[in-house]
This record gives structure tokens, C-alpha cells and sequence, in this order.
């Protein structure tokens, strides 16, 4: 399953053909990702606060599509991110194959195996069921179905402009890449780095997957990255480097800025990522981070650049090939 996907994420090592506005700038990617459980009032609230706080502030929500395949809530879902959702936000699609999405693709379930190992004998799934299945279990085929049925379901809650994805689990691949970019994709926020991920989850099989991928990252030579650079580069990648809000402390998080500005890798993306189901617990510390990084980036005389995924002028091309004919996500409609 693995070798499925770290060639797809060869694109997020640094490339000098890319390069920020500045020497003295530095994007940061804002992104709240809407998993797919319940939504529930304090999670929400805390969002709110968290507009209010920053209103200036552009955030990319990655929404899971399965919140609109239940009738009796869709509608009430989709009022709840209107009045969260503010004018210069981006709204992306989150892939996670759950079973109501997977049911409507007419796409037989998977429940193994998971982020976090293998079920026990005789364990049975009772509540969002396969929201921790890795999406590289499904064939291209089946992936090429998901796909179609998430973006129609988007599309018909009113979310019509969509630029940018990011698989469940940062578990990308070549094929998941191509195929995104069929359906009009040209932004993908997949990749992570390990040091984000492995300190807190390291004992389960995900942490493996993610080292396994960011080494064949810090391998590529300098001829691979020009080659991917320039090899129909129509989606390019936003790997997430600054800090996952749940997994990180904000010293961590803090620290890592202070390394990207002394390096001055101002070519790279600061992203702070934060799940909508936990944000009660959350907001508090992102608040705290974005109030210390502003303070840290005015000592330091360095320009924040504040912009959704698709306004990041430093992302990276992603290394598939996806020049294709966009006939394939016409083909998806049509099995559906």
C-alpha cells in the first residue's frame, strides 16, 4: 500500500523555480478540516470566535461531502458553514472514503486496514465507518467513482468553485492526484511532514506510512525535482509543514517557525491545520499561535502573507503526470 503513494509526493521537496514574493514574506495557510462526524455546537461556536477574532484572516475549510448524504441533516449542515464560511474563505474537497459516501458510489466498503492497525476478531463497526481507512485500499476504479459522487454532492450543496483537495490522513497517491485533477483540482494539501505527525502517533502504522514517504521526499536530487517541476505541472502541492493543532504544542509549532525564517525558506508554506470536530479544544491554543506568530514575524521583520490554499504562489508541482483528458470524470458520472 505504501509504494502506492510516496511517488506522489515526491513534489513537496523545495524547488528553486519557485519562490515567494519576497526575502522577506512568508505565506501562511490557515485550514480547517471538516472530518465528517457530527457538528456539534461548541465545535461550532469555537469556529465562529475564531472568524471574529481574525476576520482578516483567509481560511481553506476541506469539507467532507458525507455531512450532505443524509437528507434529514444536509440542510441544516450546510446553514451552519454559511455562517462560519466568510467571503474570502476557500472551501476544498476533504476525501475520506465513509461509508455513506462509499455506499453511494456503489462501492463495496473496506473497514481495514486502519490508520490505526487492524480490527480485532469479531469487531464491528457501529459509528463513521471508514473515516480511518486510508483511501489507497481502493482501486483507481473505485477511487474514480468517490471522486464523482463527492464532487456532485458539493456541487449540489452550493459549493460550486472548488480549486483544492486533501486526502484523509495525508495518504495521497499518483493515481488519487490524477485522477482530482480530471474533476478540475490544481491544488492538493496531502503531503505532511513526519515531525508533525510521529511524536504523538508513533506507535501506530500511520506514523510508518507518512516516515516512509517524507524520506523518499528528502532523497529526491536536484535533476528529479527540476523534471517534476516542469512535467505538466497543472497541480501543484501545499505540503503541511507548520503544525497540526491537535498533535502539536504551540512551542513546537513557534519553533518551527523561528527555523523557516532563519533558513529563510520563504519558498516554503506555513500551514496550521485544525479539525472542525475538535476545535473547542483547539481554538484556544490557534488563537494563542497566530497572535504569537504575528507578534514573532513583527520582531523579526518578516511579512506575513496570509492566503487560502489556492492563493499560495509558493505551492509545488505534484510529480503525476495529469495531463489527461478531463473525460474521465465525465465517465465517473455516467457509471454513477
Amino acid at each position: 500500500m505504501r509504494s502506492l503513494w510516496t511517488m506522489g509526493l515526491l513534489s513537496a521537496v523545495s524547488c528553486s523555480s519557485w519562490t515567494a514574493f519576497s526575502a522577506s514574506t512568508l505565506t501562511i495557510d490557515v485550514t480547517v478540516h471538516w472530518e465528517g462526524r457530527e457538528l456539534l455546537a461548541p465545535n461550532l461556536d469555537a469556529l465562529e470566535r475564531l472568524r471574529k477574532a481574525f476576520p482578516d484572516i483567509p481560511v481553506t475549510h476541506f469539507v467532507n461531502p458525507t455531512y450532505f448524504l443524509d437528507e434529514t441533516k444536509a440542510a441544516g449542515n450546510v446553514l451552519a458553514m454559511h455562517k462560519i464560511f466568510a467571503a474570502h474563505d476557500e472551501v476544498g474537497l476533504y476525501l475520506v472514503p465513509m461509508e455513506p459516501l462509499v455506499k453511494k458510489a456503489g462501492v463495496i466498503l473496506k473497514l481495514e486496514p486502519t490508520f490505526w492497525g487492524y480490527l480485532d476478531e469479531g469487531e464491528l463497526c457501529r459509528d463513521d465507518c471508514g473515516l480511518d481507512v486510508p483511501l489507497t485500499v481502493y482501486t483507481r476504479e473505485e477511487t474514480l467513482k468517490l471522486l464523482a459522487v463527492a464532487q456532485r454532492t458539493l456541487h449540489a450543496a452550493g459549493f460550486t468553485a472548488l480549486k483544492s483537495f486533501t486526502v484523509r490522513g495525508w495518504m495521497g497517491a499518483p493515481y488519487i492526484t490524477e485522477l482530482a485533477a480530471a474533476f478540475g483540482y490544481r491544488f492538493e494539501m496531502t503531503p505532511v511532514d513526519p515531525g508533525l505527525v510521529t511524536p504523538k502517533l508513533g506507535e501506530f502504522p500511520i506514523s510508518a506510512w507518512v516516515q516512509q514517504s517524507w524520506s523518499v521526499l528528502a532523497r529526491a536530487d536536484a535533476a528529479t525535482v527540476q523534471k517534476l517541476s516542469t512535467h505538466h505541472p497543472t497541480v501543484r502541492a501545499v505540503p503541511q509543514r507548520g503544525g497540526i493543532v491537535e498533535l502539536n504544542d504551540p512551542q513546537e509549532i513557534l519553533a518551527r517557525f523561528d527555523r523557516q525564517v532563519k533558513e529563510e525558506r520563504t519558498d516554503e508554506v506555513f500551514t496550521l491545520a485544525l479539525s472542525a470536530e475538535s476545535a473547542f479544544l483547539s481554538w484556544p491554543k490557534l488563537r494563542a499561535i497566530l497572535k504569537s506568530l504575528q507578534e514573532r514575524a513583527k520582531k523579526q521583520k518578516v511579512t506575513l502573507h496570509f492566503a487560502t490554499v489556492s492563493g499560495a504562489k509558493n505551492s509545488r508541482p505534484t510529480a503525476a503526470n495529469v495531463s489527461i483528458s478531463t473525460r474521465l470524470s465525465q465517465h465517473a458520472e455516467a457509471a454513477d
